[in-house]
């Protein structure tokens, strides 16, 4: 059948509605009503700022995840976390 001889009722648009994340994605970003911690340096950092960001699925406009909200001590030790890994031998790693 070509596209010519479709019917515009024949056709089926899906959108973000007609599916739902696999329960355990929804498990671990639900966190028990926790904000998600980020990890830093191989370790969980829970963020000092006593606030958290929320995770919006841009097409149902729901909150999948709250993350907790990092201060300016965590972003350093992010930062630095980073530059020890990418100039301790990670950029020379084959993928």
């Amino acid at each position: 059948m070509s596209a010519a001889a479709l019917n515009p009722t024949d056709i089926q648009a899906f959108t973000a509605e007609d599916f739902s994340p696999p329960d355990a994605f929804v498990n671990f970003c639900t966190n028990g009503g926790q904000p998600l911690a980020s990890i830093i340096g191989g370790k969980r950092v829970p963020g000092s700022m006593n606030a958290a960001i929320d995770v919006i699925n841009p097409g149902t406009k729901e909150v999948l995840a709250r993350v907790a909200e990092m201060g300016y001590d965590e972003v350093n030790l992010a930062v630095e976390c980073g530059y020890q890994a990418y100039h301790g031998g990670w950029k020379n790693t084959l993928v």
